[in-house]
């Protein structure tokens, strides 16, 4: 008798972050940290299935689930939360689970939402039955097992809160445990921590481990081409700081060419991160597309967010790096964060740089500070931004939801800071520059212009984070 998979399942989402629109409900991300845990089991025999909740009704989720025959393992369902704005969602799919199936037990995680020790996340979704915090790829085995939990280290129930030592490999991927894994653009983990102090960073003091060896992500590549049978694929390099070496960039350029690889790539890095030198390497080596942490152009802003120490030096080395990119054919999308303290002119600041790269730019993210997490660091972080004026919109937020809106100064506002926002995403992005950056690791694979137009048309063009430049036509699928 074949044996049921065991489930593992990304929360979805009752509606999207940000503006709530056909083209944001479109976005598909890959949870790579669930699929990793699923594909370590699975080397080691045991059957997994991953599926993503995405925007889907909870309930009705569950009642899918249960019709298809998934829940009936004898072993635990692992439900991933990768953000704090999932637990809407997430207590009703556990609510629900409960309901129809009272003795399936839940195991809940979230490497940023359940810290520090998990027990804010057993209040709010207590039909969970543990809740494990941080990574879990040296535990997952043992979390079949609920007989032993209460010896494994670092869960809500634990005493020993020590959080699970740093892996030297990072887990491949089976792309086949994903169901419809096809939609999804693959990921390749690269590196984790950052440790570069950014105040308002969750990792600013977890330090950089080792990059993934140029051989293996050589190796990851040509295992993803065969999965998805095909020599052209985007792949994103996930890595909170991609930082390589002279050396790695040369060396995984000529492995690159000696494999025969056509496959273009997405990472995220820091002004900081990469050298021409470097730079020429990877772009050799199919790198496609940047998310750059600029973070901002104001040198106040810089500073208080600790950024960097001499924002001029910063300043000079983020416009020769767009130089460079757009010389060797390299698409950036800057990453600009609306921090504390923030005033007309370190708005200003900022949009007259943008404006005089302009050209160099392919697109832009732009949001306003937020606090996550409910626990004393978040509350002494906040605390700390008060003589700039910074004030939570909702006092109770933190502990209420997991994450806390902003006022950002005496001078800017929420909605000031939201409105701001939208306004700078649309006066540095066009509607094809944002169609094609969301074709490279969001939309689903395949997810063709025409389609895009026609939710374009469909949505309000004023709450959309780019400038609308085609016509409201009526688009023939």
């Amino acid at each position: 008798m074949k044996k049921q998979p065991i489930l593992f399942v990304t929360a979805g989402m009752t509606r999207p972050k940000k503006k709530d629109t056909l083209v944001a409900r479109e976005n598909l991300y890959l949870n790579y940290g669930l699929l990793g845990l699923a594909s370590i089991l699975s080397k080691k025999g045991y059957p997994a299935k991953v599926v993503d909740g995405r925007f889907t009704d909870p309930v009705k989720f569950v009642e899918d689930l249960l019709k298809r025959d998934l829940l009936n393992s004898s072993h635990p369902i692992f439900l991933s939360v990768p953000s704090s704005f999932a637990l809407s969602w997430v207590g009703q799919f556990c609510r629900s689970l409960k309901l129809l199936y009272p003795e399936k037990r839940q195991v809940v995680g979230g490497r940023w939402v359940a810290r520090p020790n998990g027990r804010w996340l057993s209040r709010k979704i207590p039909e969970a039955d543990l809740v494990v915090c941080g990574t879990a790829e040296k535990r997952i085995e043992s979390l079949l097992w609920p007989s032993i939990w209460n010896i494994i280290p670092h869960t809500h129930i634990s005493f020993n809160s020590a959080p699970e030592p740093a892996i030297t490999d990072l887990p491949d991927l089976d792309y086949n445990l994903l169901e419809n894994f096809h939609r999804y653009h693959p990921s390749i983990e690269i590196s984790r921590g950052c440790g570069m102090g950014c105040a308002f960073c969750v990792e600013n003091d977890s330090p950089l481990s080792q990059l993934r060896s140029p051989v293996s992500t050589v190796n990851s590549i040509a295992h993803i081409c065969n999965t998805y049978n095909t020599e052209f694929i985007n792949v994103y390099f996930e890595s909170s700081f991609f930082h390589p070496s002279r050396y790695w960039a040369a060396e995984f350029d000529r492995l690159y060419h000696e494999y025969g690889l056509s496959a273009t790539w997405r990472t995220e890095t820091r002004v900081d991160g990469l050298t021409p030198k470097t730079l020429k390497h990877l772009a050799s080596a199919g790198l496609k597309v940047i998310d750059l942490g600029l973070e901002s152009a104001s040198p106040t802003q810089l500073i208080r967010m600790k950024k960097c120490a001499n924002p001029k030096k910063y300043l000079k080395k983020a416009s020769e790096l767009l130089q460079e990119c757009k010389r060797l054919g390299v698409w950036v999308k800057i990453n600009v964060l609306l921090y504390a303290g923030e005033n007309r002119e370190t708005i200003e600041e900022t949009a007259a740089w943008l404006s005089l790269h302009r050209n160099f730019i392919k697109g832009v993210s732009v949001g306003a500070l937020t606090i996550y997490g409910p626990d004393e660091r978040s509350h002494l972080f906040l605390r700390s931004l008060a003589p700039m004026g910074t004030k939570a919109v909702d006092p109770f937020s933190l502990e209420h939801r997991g994450y806390s809106h902003l006022h950002l100064s005496n001078y800017i506002d929420f909605d000031a800071s939201s409105e701001i926002a939208l306004a700078l995403s649309k006066e540095f992005m066009a509607e094809e520059d944002y169609f094609d950056l969301k074709s490279f690791g969001y939309f689903p694979r395949g997810f063709s212009y025409d389609q895009f137009r026609l939710l374009v048309s469909s949505s309000p063009a004023e709450i959309l984070p780019f400038k609308v430049t085609s016509l409201k036509e009526e688009v023939t699928l």
